[in-house]
């Protein structure tokens, strides 16, 4: 399995990622499934591959919120067609809730 970039769109031209798989010559196993809604400002994605073929993806992203929050999606490729729903993890209280990486003197400048 795989996700596709956050700049994907769908034909409603929303912004979105999807979830697909490749066969051992690299060669794609069907059409991509929609996962979630997201947006210019996801960058990061989080994902679990469990051993009974769902996919468990955390992310950031506007969506219906006022700033990024973090959202859960369960994907399992094994149940009906469709979307799977989203769930907002964090409050929309207005304060960024995003996964970020700080470039701090901490961080090596090679990787600045």
């Amino acid at each position: 399995m795989r996700c596709s970039a956050p700049g994907w769109r769908s034909s409603t031209a929303r912004q979105g990622f999807g979830l697909g798989g490749f066969d051992l010559a690299g060669e794609p196993l069907g059409e991509r499934t929609r996962v979630a809604t997201a947006g210019p400002t996801t960058w990061t994605l989080n994902a679990v591959l469990t051993s009974d073929g769902r996919a468990w993806i955390v992310f950031d992203a506007v969506v219906g919120t006022t700033t990024e929050e973090l959202f859960l999606v369960e994907v399992d490729q094994t149940a009906p067609s469709g979307p799977p729903d989203s769930i907002r993890l964090t409050e929309d209280d207005g304060f960024l809730s995003k996964y970020s990486i700080s470039m701090s003197t901490s961080v090596p400048a090679t990787l600045r």
